[in-house]
């Protein structure tokens, strides 16, 4: 009966043993364990979706922060000269955007002298 016992211990004790890393290492590596490759596969693919995550974030981020600026600059712009048709800006500043702006800045500047004179 002891020996029974003692056999039944061994047998248990060596199923416990852990696989040595270069058994477990092996098995990842070489692909023939499905359960392995399945979840490093999962790995990648979970990695992958939240690179691309991040990416369309910033990606938004930027897309918003270049909107805003576009509105800022074009705020610069005189409203009679966004009010233009293009060949009209085209013949009378001759597309010359910062020309117009500053066109538009010495007219605004002489409107309010004219008004303070009165």
């Amino acid at each position: 009966s002891s020996s029974s016992s003692s056999s039944s211990s061994t047998s248990s004790s060596t199923s416990d043993v852990p696989a040595t890393s270069s058994s477990t290492t092996n098995l990842a590596l070489d692909g023939s364990n499905p359960g392995h490759v399945n979840a490093y596969i999962k790995d990648l693919e979970d990695e992958v979706n939240r690179r691309c995550h991040l990416i369309r974030i910033t990606a938004e981020e930027a897309c918003m922060g270049l909107r805003n600026a576009l509105k800022v600059e074009l705020m610069k712009i005189p409203k009679g000269v966004r009010r233009m048709k293009v060949h009209e800006f085209e013949s009378t500043y001759g597309g010359d955007v910062i020309g117009a702006i500053r066109q538009g800045i010495e007219d605004e500047v002489g409107e309010i002298f004219e008004k303070a004179k009165k």
